[in-house]
């Protein structure tokens, strides 16, 4: 699916969680200070970064990313996309922070649902 307008000044980007398309999605908020919601998985980062940069969004051009809870389909690549826009400042609940900067108890919980099909 790639990326499409979903209204004035929004884009969705389908993130390909386990490399199916219309199970997950990012949004990019466009303007003069762009902002991403959401990253998707780990495993979509690729994806992702593959359609911000069909975009035009470079490095250096996106403002924030956002994510709107913790669970690893919806905030699970934020480490990654953190680093590739390293001007980005990552908006997240204050409850979530800790489980963004050590997502061990996250993923271990996670690992107990899902067991091999997890998708980080």
């Amino acid at each position: 699916m790639g990326s499409r307008p979903l209204a004035p000044g929004v884009i969705e980007i389908d993130t390909l969680l386990g490399g199916w398309e219309r199970v997950t999605a990012g949004y990019l908020i466009e303007g003069d200070a762009p902002v991403l919601v959401e990253t998707g998985s780990q495993s979509s980062v690729a994806a992702l970064l593959a359609a911000l940069a069909d975009l035009g969004v470079d490095a250096t051009s996106l403002a924030g990313v956002a994510v709107t809870h913790i669970h690893l389909d919806h905030a699970g690549g934020v480490g990654d996309v953190a680093r590739a826009f390293p001007n980005a400042t990552v908006y997240v609940h204050e409850k979530g922070a800790r489980h963004l900067v050590d997502p061990t108890r996250l993923v271990a919980s996670a690992a107990m649902v899902y067991g091999d099909l997890l998708d980080t």
